[in-house]
Parts: structure tokens; C-alpha cells; sequence
């Protein structure tokens, strides 16, 4: 039989052994970062629902800065968050409104020596004294 007489083979479709085994190595490494994001974001979450905890508190309204200082951190410690020292906590007291920050840079290894940052500098409250939610 002539070659001109052959069926020409059909063209190969689906996925190569090593399409696949990128495919799934591209996917463990979206699954591993993914894994060291997702913790990140619930501390931040914990961060914020400790400020609106200090906010609600009333008795920490007259507080002063050390007294409001001592207990965040014990908040902090209570709702085990890691991320968050001393340093990225600012307390600032103008005309009776206090107003909490946390800015704070959270790190953690992703593979080998690289890591993920994640930065969180929108956590903010303010606390209102007596006097200035009456008006003076």
C-alpha cells in the first residue's frame, strides 16, 4: 500500500505527563500560600474585634494610657495574637477622644527563604471620654 493511501493520525489532545505535573505543582504551591495567607487574615480580624471590644468597654473611656496599653495587651494575649508588640500600638489623646491604632507587619515563611509579608495598618478606634461625648 502507498504511503500517500495511510489515514493521517489525528493530532494528540489532552493534558502531557508534564503539563500535568506542572499543573499540580502550580496548584500545591497556590494550596501552601494559601494556607500561610489565610491565618493572617483571621489575626487581623481578632485585632479589629479586640479594638471594638476596648470601644465598648466603658470603663476604659477615663482610662489612661498605660491602664488602656496594659489592656489591649492582655486582650492580645487572651485572643493569642502574635503578630502584634508593643512597638505597633499608638495611643493618642486629643481634646477628651482617645484613639487606638495597631500598624502592624505580619511574616511568615512560604518556602525556603522566602516569605510572605502581609502589612495591616487600617485598625484604628477611638474612645470618647464623658466630657467630650457631652459636647466639652
Amino acid at each position: 500500500m502507498p504511503q500517500s493511501c495511510r489515514h493521517p493520525r489525528p493530532p494528540a489532545r489532552g493534558l502531557t505527563f508534564l503539563g500535568l505535573v506542572l499543573a499540580l505543582a502550580v496548584a500545591a504551591f497556590a494550596a501552601l500560600a494559601l494556607a500561610r495567607v489565610v491565618p493572617l487574615y483571621l489575626e487581623a480580624y481578632k485585632v479589629r474585634s479586640v479594638l471594638r471590644s476596648l470601644a465598648e468597654d466603658p470603663g476604659l473611656r477615663e482610662a489612661s494610657k498605660g491602664e488602656l496599653l496594659e489592656a489591649l495587651l492582655r486582650r492580645l494575649d487572651i485572643n493569642d495574637i502574635e503578630h502584634v508588640d508593643r512597638e505597633a500600638i499608638r495611643i493618642e489623646r486629643r481634646r477628651g477622644v482617645t484613639t487606638v491604632s495597631i500598624d502592624y507587619e505580619a511574616r511568615v515563611p512560604l518556602v525556603g527563604n522566602l516569605d510572605l509579608v502581609a502589612r495591616f495598618s487600617d485598625n484604628r478606634v477611638e474612645l470618647r471620654s464623658s466630657s467630650a461625648a457631652d459636647g466639652g
